[in-house]
């Protein structure tokens, strides 16, 4: 379910992250921006932050990620502020501050780019049978209110590794500028 390490040896390696504690999963995802492709995945849930980054950092350590892109809600505000601290590369979201926060304006276009490029198969990615039940399970509903797309997984289903995705391709594509590595 991984790529050997050294494969991407000198590429722009990404990271997107889903947080969560209890009922919902952490969603990691890894993925070569000169590639284009998913090379490791991570789910878990039910160990905490501390752990988690741990999970996380070893990821980066393995795969030499250069940047990462959680998710910044809730609880990912004060993750990314340890993150941060420990020196790990945290990229930006689109306003400009560390991690993605997911809102009603930039959940569309971060879900919209990752179906772009499953429609396009611009990107390869791991074949696993959870993270591909989560995407085929995701649905895109327009609000009444405010005639926007909504995106979100149906009642009982989970969607962390969706926006684990998402935010990884996010960071390989244009939310972020990578430094080439040497």
């Amino acid at each position: 379910m991984h790529a050997v390490p050294g494969d991407h040896r000198g590429h722009r390696v990404v990271a997107g992250v889903d947080w969560a504690k209890q009922a919902d999963y952490t969603a990691i995802s890894v993925g070569c921006a000169d590639c284009r492709t998913e090379i490791a995945v991570d789910r878990f849930n039910q160990i905490d932050y501390g752990f988690q980054q741990e999970r996380l950092k070893g990821m980066i350590a393995q795969y030499r990620v250069l940047g990462v892109l959680p998710e910044r809600n809730s609880i990912g505000d004060p993750v990314i502020d340890q993150l941060l601290r420990e020196g790990v590369p945290v990229l930006s979201g689109p306003d400009e501050r560390p991690g993605f926060l997911t809102t009603a304006t930039s959940k569309p276009p971060l879900i919209e780019n990752l179906a772009l490029v499953f429609e396009r198969e611009e990107w390869q990615f791991i074949a696993d049978p959870i993270w591909t039940a989560e995407l085929e399970a995701y649905e895109r509903k327009v609000s009444a209110i405010t005639g926007r797309p909504q995106y979100s997984a149906p009642e009982g289903v989970h969607d962390d590794t969706v926006i684990a995705r998402a935010l990884m391709v996010w960071a390989a594509g244009r939310a972020v500028r990578l430094p080439d590595r040497q």
